[in-house]
């Protein structure tokens, strides 16, 4: 099957844009350093890291031939790339969307760091239209690209020219980009070159822009291809004509027009060249032999598939991290609810003891509030332990001294709380009782009796369930009497 013509305007573009390309290089090997030496030996830094795009498109859908060849070629591609370094995205039947994002992820994410290195590697068909304006354009063909002869508007809309690879090319803040087609069109916008490469110098670091395709306009290229086993034979080592243990972007250029002219028969014309542009065709790209080929391949980071999957990868481990961030913040949450509720127990723990201190406190208070009436009103509550029972008892009898003189006498207790009324048996006169104090079983008062000016202290202790027997002191002159009082009938 043959691929179709695209480096004619390839070339066109190019044309426009390049300039011979120079010499210099080194190989870089994923996140590696590489650094190179020149002709007097001055070591030079080249790059840190290198990074390879390869786009395969074989499953051809919209009127031109499948290049079922290009799926095998994109292994080995791969493969001789990462031997030399290079951490490899591949993109596989890429639509013209999927194309141009493919560019410009890998773009954005690997060509802005200024020592880098990237390397572009299209296989596919290519085409050449002449414009309205009388100059040719090179386009790279997605899978979705109609044929030209059969719906040119359609090809236009979905192929991907030449300027746009110019864009892109500027676009890289990286020192050093090469860009490799395996298809043929026209490529005016890189310069053609056909110089003798120049041995490694300080100028090799500069930056460059370099371009290869794998044939001109109008030329068609074999679905097996030859550009790519003479790429591969390239960077094996057959490139470096000056044995100086390097291969430069003009020392591939040069080798893979000589050998593909050769072994095509002269039906290939490999072109090759640098960007038109005097800030990025001084330098030249470097692939380092000697340390490339005693390393161990270098297996990609990022291997895709195809562009969907590199996509569907990326939004995957987009939730994956989407995921452990809310899972953390659910954690922070559950322990923050759970310090809370520990906080809420205490404070209601704090609250329940000063709620019950306070308790205390008015009990108390209320306590000595009620004493203290009782000492002013002749009541007293009988505090804890008290001796008198039941809850309510009353005794009444007759109190009388040593002269025989008697006094009425009724003690009542009710619930705690004691009364006590005396009264004088001859006159009738309310003997008035203050002090009321109970202690132990023990009740103390002291009495007082208007008309005649007495008081007493008196002290009362339980003798029997009805008989209390007491002392009295003051106006008796501390002489000892004994009542006797006798339950009034219930």
């Amino acid at each position: 099957m043959k691929r179709g013509n695209i480096a004619k305007v390839l070339m066109s573009v190019l044309l426009a844009v390049l300039i011979p390309l120079s010499v210099y290089s080194d190989a870089g090997r994923g996140v590696k350093i590489i650094s190179i030496k020149d002709d007097k030996g001055k070591d030079i830094k080249l790059y840190k890291e290198s990074y390879a795009l390869i786009i395969g498109a074989s499953n051809y859908t919209a009127g031109w031939p499948k290049l079922p060849g290009v799926k095998k070629d994109v292994e080995e591609v791969k493969e001789i790339l990462q031997k030399h370094g290079f951490n490899v995205t591949v993109a596989s039947d890429p639509n013209r969307e999927q194309l141009i994002q493919a560019f410009e992820k890998f773009v954005n994410k690997y060509g802005l760091k200024p020592d880098n290195r990237l390397l572009f590697y299209f296989a596919g068909h290519g085409h050449t239209i002449k414009q309205t304006y009388g100059e040719e354009m090179g386009y790279i063909i997605p899978i979705d690209a109609p044929n030209p002869n059969r719906d040119k508007d359609g090809f236009l809309t979905k192929a991907m020219d030449m300027q746009m690879i110019e864009v892109f090319a500027k676009r890289i803040q990286s020192k050093h980009a090469m860009f490799l087609f395996d298809s043929c069109f026209s490529g005016s916008i890189f310069a053609l070159t056909r110089a003798v490469p120049e041995n490694i110098s300080y100028k090799t670091a500069t930056p460059v822009r370099q371009f290869i395709t794998s044939g001109s306009a109008e030329e068609t290229v074999p679905d097996k291809s030859i550009f790519l086993k003479q790429f591969v034979s390239a960077l094996s080592g057959e490139a470096d004509r000056n044995k100086d243990g390097y291969v430069t972007g003009t020392e591939l250029g040069e080798y893979l027009q000589d050998t593909v002219i050769n072994y095509s028969k002269g039906s290939q014309h490999p072109q090759y060249g640098k960007i038109r542009n005097p800030n990025l065709d001084k330098g030249d790209f470097v692939f380092q032999l000697a340390k490339a080929m005693k390393e161990e391949p270098y297996k990609s980071a990022a291997p895709y598939i195809s562009s969907e999957v590199n996509e569907e990868t990326k939004k995957l481990l987009e939730e994956k991290e989407r995921l452990r961030k809310e899972r953390e913040e659910l954690a922070q949450a559950k322990a923050l609810l759970e310090e809370k509720k520990q906080i809420e127990a205490e404070r209601k723990r704090l609250e329940a003891e000063k709620s019950e201190l306070e308790k205390k406190r008015k009990e108390d208070e209320q306590t000595q509030i009620a004493k203290k009436k009782q000492e002013l009103h002749g009541i007293y509550t009988e505090p804890s332990g008290a001796v008198i029972k039941p809850d309510f008892w009353q005794i009444q009898g007759v109190w009388k001294d040593k002269n025989s003189r008697s006094r009425n006498m009724r003690i009542t207790i009710d619930n705690g709380r004691i009364s006590i009324y005396c009264w004088d048996t001859q006159d009738s006169e309310v003997t008035q009782v203050s002090n009321i104090l109970w202690e132990g079983n023990a009740l103390k008062m002291v009495t007082y009796t208007p008309s005649t000016g007495y008081r007493n202290n008196i002290v009362l202790r339980i003798a029997g369930p009805d008989e209390l027997r007491g002392t009295s002191s003051g106006s008796w002159n501390g002489e000892v009497s004994w009542i006797r009082l006798s339950a009034p009938d219930q």
